[in-house]
């Protein structure tokens, strides 16, 4: 399931948790714990995965992506969580 910021909050996602529901809630709010300690580990972390998407003959993106389980500080939160962290840097390619 996913769901918009707004549903991030530790009893629903403990109720979806109980019932074997996997989910996904996109975290955008820097002042929440749980992103803060994210953020601070993936800034000491080589990204997990790199890659590039080509979006013109121009033009590309590259992905790098951070992936990391064991997240404890969301308050109520019943389960240790995972985090996930995508960045994208669009850059110009050289005609050839």
């Amino acid at each position: 399931m996913v769901v918009d910021a707004g549903f991030a909050k530790a009893p629903f996602i403990n109720h979806l948790c109980s019932k074997n529901i996997h989910l996904v809630v996109r975290l955008k709010d820097k002042r929440m714990h749980i992103v803060k300690d994210a953020e601070g580990l993936f800034s000491r972390q080589v990204p997990a995965k790199t890659w590039r998407e080509d979006k013109s003959s121009t033009t590309h993106l590259d992905i790098s992506a951070w992936d990391e389980e064991q997240f404890n500080s969301w308050d109520g939160m019943k389960k240790p969580l995972r985090g996930r962290r995508e960045e994208s840097l669009r850059a110009g390619m050289a005609m050839q």
